[in-house]
This record gives C-alpha cells, structure tokens and sequence, in this order.
C-alpha cells in the first residue's frame, strides 16, 4: 500500500511537471504567434511603401521631364529669333545686291 501511495505521488509529481511544461510551451507559442503576426503587418508595411517609394519615384521622373522641356523653351525660342534676323539680314543683302545689279 506504501508502495502504490508513492508511486500515485510520484505520478502527481511527473503530471505536475508534464502540465507546467505544457503551460510553459503554450505561453512560448502563444508569443511566437504574436510575434509572427507582427512580422507579417511589417512585411505588409514594407511592400506598401515600397509601392509608394516606385510611385513617387515615377512622378518624380515625369516631372523632371517637364521641367527640362520648360527650362528649354526660351532656348529654343531665342534659335528661332536668331535664325528670323539671319534670314532677314540674308533677304536684305540679296535685295540690295539685287536692286544694284538692275
């Protein structure tokens, strides 16, 4: 009878220690779920604005393009003056060349 009382002890004691191991591995779990849940709202984040960084980037692109073709307007602007007043000057030294051989 001695003999059994200890053992049923001995085996309140292993299911004791099997529980608390048990609860303690639960616990672990439980924060590693939390944690991967975290990991995956930041990988969720990160592709997010990594969309938005290429978006921004593109319309960054599209208006450099813009303001260059601004920034050339009044260049081009000046080469067509200064090819007007040269056609001119050539029209009129041909008229006078012209008018002095009639």
């Amino acid at each position: 009878m001695a003999d059994d009382k200890a053992m049923c002890i001995g085996h309140e004691q292993r299911i004791s220690a099997v529980e608390a191991s048990a609860k303690s591995a639960h616990k672990r779990l439980d924060e590693l779920i939390s944690l991967n849940d975290s990991v995956k709202n930041l990988a969720i984040s990160t592709a997010t604005m990594a969309e938005q960084l290429k978006t921004l980037t593109e319309n960054s692109e599209k208006m450099d393009e813009k303001l260059s073709a601004l920034e050339l307007k009044p260049a081009k602007r000046w080469e067509v003056v200064v090819s007007q007043i040269i056609q001119l000057l050539i029209a009129g030294v041909v008229g006078f060349l012209l008018s002095q051989l009639l």
